[in-house]
């Protein structure tokens, strides 16, 4: 897996579960994006989040695609060339990407 998410804060509303970290990437960047590895026994939800804000510098966009309620969870990085809107291709990430630390907020569902 070429993506870390280190988990700086999380608490629940009742509701819901609310996360706050970063992603590192590394590796290598795969054709359609590279998953979010959302196994992490702090997030107390079987299913992918709800909703995902992720913002990183270094000349790129990050956007995160999920599946809501899906079990096992399941959420994908994509990142594009801020210049030109067109995402990476498949390969090695680029050192700017690879030295920038993604902000992750994400929502899931409790307990689902």
């Amino acid at each position: 897996m070429a993506l870390s998410l280190t988990i700086l804060d999380h608490w629940s509303d009742t509701k819901r579960i609310h996360l706050v970290g970063y992603l590192m990437t590394s590796g290598s960047y795969p054709l359609g994006g590279d998953p979010v590895p959302l196994t992490n026994p702090l997030i107390k939800s079987g299913s992918s989040p709800i909703v995902v804000v992720v913002n990183g510098l270094g000349g790129y966009n990050y956007v995160v695609t999920s599946v809501p309620f899906a079990v096992p969870a399941a959420a994908t990085l994509r990142v594009y060339v801020d210049s030109t809107g067109v995402e990476l291709p498949a390969g090695a990430y680029p050192a700017s990407s690879l030295a920038n630390q993604i902000q992750f907020y994400a929502v899931f569902p409790k307990y689902i």
